[in-house]
């Protein structure tokens, strides 16, 4: 393991040992639960202070990305090292095949109006009735994703009731026989988090994270859905999407 800072570079100190750490991450030479080298160590090995040291770390920490233990160290959060962008599985269940507990925060939910713009991503007429609802997803309490949804309101008109906004969608329309699910739309694209989302997601402003677009329609083209995930930075992705149609209905 080597991490010697470049001291004649305008990049700062405490994010090249961030990157540094990082990529040990990512290509497993850090593994899942795996205890990182002290602070001492890595500034003999990255030839910076202490202070430096504390503050990559603490980036990390804050992204998820490790997990500090009093008295015994950091450790790399295995929870952490895959996240799978399973459309079909839900978020909830995903949780209970990979040990993590997951755990869905409602941020905001209105009824609004269409405008154009709306109206279009959703094949609905302008003026109509839309749920946007605003949610934080959390594994074992680390924030891992923000997602923004619009659900027109002639679909699911119970949602408020129900409280669907806080529970798992997918698993509540695999009982909805007469919505059949026949498409989902994915676009996944590299962008830098702003400041806002960064405060959500206990990251830092301009941190790489991926755009997720899903769009969901039904068998006679209407949009059931249209979604967009902000997924934090230092996860390995894989990526999985697919539809089952049976005489039930959509599973």
């Amino acid at each position: 393991m080597v991490g010697n800072v470049d001291k004649d570079t305008a990049v700062p100190a405490h994010i090249q040992v961030r990157d540094f750490l990082l990529t040990q991450i990512k290509t497993g030479s850090l593994k899942p639960a795996e205890k990182i080298p002290s602070e001492r160590e890595l500034s003999k090995l990255c030839n910076v202070s202490r202070v430096t040291i504390r503050k990559a770390i603490g980036s990390l920490t804050n992204e998820g990305l490790l997990v500090s233990v009093p008295s015994k160290g950091n450790f790399v959060n295995e929870v952490m090292q895959k996240e799978n962008l399973e459309y079909v599985e839900s978020f909830f269940s995903q949780g209970e095949k990979r040990g993590f507990v997951g755990r869905i925060r409602l941020l905001e939910e209105e009824l609004v109006i269409a405008d154009a713009e709306m109206a279009e991503r959703l094949k609905i007429d302008e003026g109509d009735k839309v749920f946007r609802i605003s949610r934080l997803k959390l594994a074992n309490g680390v924030p891992i994703c923000s997602e923004l949804r619009y659900i027109p309101y002639k679909f699911i008109p119970e949602m408020i009731d129900e409280r669907l906004s806080e529970r798992s969608l997918t698993e509540y329309l695999s009982n909805r026989s007469d919505l059949n699910i026949a498409h989902r739309e994915l676009q996944i694209i590299p962008i830098l988090i702003d400041g806002k989302t960064s405060t959500l997601l206990r990251t830092y402003a301009g941190a790489p994270a991926l755009l997720v677009t899903e769009i969901l329609s039904l068998d006679d083209g209407s949009v059931l859905k249209w979604e967009q995930q902000m997924h934090k930075s230092g996860l390995i992705f894989n990526t999985r999407a697919t539809i089952k149609q049976s005489e039930g209905g959509w599973k």
